[in-house]
């Protein structure tokens, strides 16, 4: 049992994210680290679940291990640049034009059938616990408006696999030009047993290497093992060493496996004698993650709503204390064939972008609109500092079609009666998307779609 020790503290903590390759496999692009908004919640743990057994005594016979639940929830300050990726992953769709030298429009358009991106995340909590986490996916961003407040974008999500070991490091002998890997996923069984080494043993024909835990030197006494395929990446199922598992696979069944991302042309700038070193938990420092910066953040003075009924003329400017803005379009986890953690993550169910907005009650327009079960052309708008000659960095929402999904006017006390309306984006008569975004910044980014 470790003894006394510094504490981890929510002032030091690192988070970044970076795209993946495919689903649940890293991206070779690297991390970009967020100043998080806290709190802060990205943990890959396990749930003990009760036996199903009954006994004489009626105390608990022993669980046994439940399906792993990477629950993600985080945010980060509100700015145009910062949001491109989220909005991608979110939407689907994306259209980038170039307005003028310097200055970039990105339209975001939702698209069932769109890019599928995940990302992939490293949380180190110093001194104690530093996790990496892939197969992140989001199903929903908030945005909570108040009166003069920074605003916070909150993502939730969940994550699929991860590891607490450390990231490949490449031996200062390799010949080698990969770039794509190697990875790690699951848990070491053992830690104090020492660091995990990998020796590519053959290229040429089918990927090959041999594996070693040590707390010396590796000398990689044992067969090579071939690497398998899992779709289209290079994945050996349960590294062994010592004719013992790495991983666990007894109740658990939580694998240590090794990721060669890549097609064979890929793995073609491996050399025969290159070494890799993944470092047992709580044992490797943290990388070097770049921020993005430059971005300026916006408040609730930024922001404007216009809104019109559908077909209709002029736009009317919404004054309102402080709002919401939620698009939701929810994940089902694809779990079984022998893991307990996801093998994949879906979109499940409808797209649902949602305002809330809240103002003193002065004129019955949402009033006679609910009446009227009318529908509403709403744009949400933030606007920053300005950018080449003609434009300003903005964010700007807008809803074909909205209904007032919800309406409160209740008087709470002796003051000003305040109007809480609840607008719920839908498609109109047109079939045009719910929901669209138009994110002007400086930021010169490459969409995947």
């Amino acid at each position: 049992m470790s003894g006394p020790g510094v504490a981890a503290s929510g002032s030091t903590v690192l988070w970044g994210l970076g795209p993946e390759q495919a689903f649940g496999v890293p991206g070779a692009a690297g991390l970009t680290a967020y100043r998080a908004i806290l709190p802060l919640d990205a943990d890959l743990l396990g749930k003990e679940e009760d036996s199903n057994a009954v006994n004489q005594s009626g105390f608990y016979e022993r669980g046994i291990p439940g399906a792993k639940d990477g629950k993600v929830s985080w945010g980060l300050p509100l700015t145009s640049g910062m949001m491109l990726e989220f909005l991608e992953h979110l939407f689907g769709s994306v259209t980038k034009t170039t307005p003028e030298t310097g200055v970039r429009s990105y339209l975001f358009e939702p698209d069932r059938s769109g890019v599928d991106t995940s990302f992939y995340g490293l949380l180190t909590r110093d001194p104690v616990a530093r996790n990496w986490l892939y197969g992140i996916k989001l199903d929903k961003l908030t945005c909570d408006i108040g009166d003069n407040t920074e605003i916070p974008a909150k993502f939730e999500g969940q994550a699929s696999q991860g590891t607490r070991m450390g990231a490949a490091v490449a031996d200062d002998a390799n010949t080698g030009t990969y770039t794509k890997g190697p990875y790690l996923r699951g848990p070491l069984r053992d830690p104090a047993a020492g660091d995990v080494y990998l020796k590519v043993t053959r290229v040429d024909t089918g990927l090959q290497f041999k594996i070693e835990q040590t707390t010396g030197t590796p000398t990689f006494p044992e067969a090579a093992v071939d690497v398998a395929l899992d779709g289209d990446e290079a994945v050996f199922q349960n590294l062994q060493f010592d004719g013992a598992d790495l991983g666990f696979w007894g109740e658990n069944k939580d694998l240590l496996e090794a990721i060669f991302p890549g097609t064979a042309d890929d793995h073609a700038d491996l050399a025969v004698g290159d070494i890799f070193r993944f470092r047992a938990p709580g044992t490797w420092p943290n990388p070097a993650v770049a921020t993005l910066t430059g971005h300026q953040r916006y408040t609730s003075a930024h922001w404007t709503i216009k809104i019109r009924k559908v077909g209709g003329g002029s736009w009317t400017t919404m004054r309102c204390r402080k709002g919401t803005l939620a698009l939701e379009w929810p994940l089902s986890a694809e779990r079984g064939n022998g893991s307990r953690y996801p093998y994949s993550l879906l979109r499940d169910g409808l797209f649902k972008p949602t305002l809330k907005v809240e103002r003193a009650l002065v004129d019955p327009f949402f009033v006679d609109g609910a009446e009227a079960s009318l529908r509403f052309e709403v744009q949400l708008a933030f606007e920053g500092q300005v950018l080449g000659t003609a434009h300003r960095e903005s964010l700007t929402v807008a809803f074909a079609s909205a209904r007032i999904d919800d309406w409160k006017g209740a008087p709470k006390d002796a003051k000003v009666i305040a109007e809480e309306v609840t607008l719920l984006a839908e498609t109109n008569g047109a079939g045009d998307p719910p929901c669209t975004i138009t994110a002007v910044t400086a930021r010169n980014w490459t969409p995947t779609s």
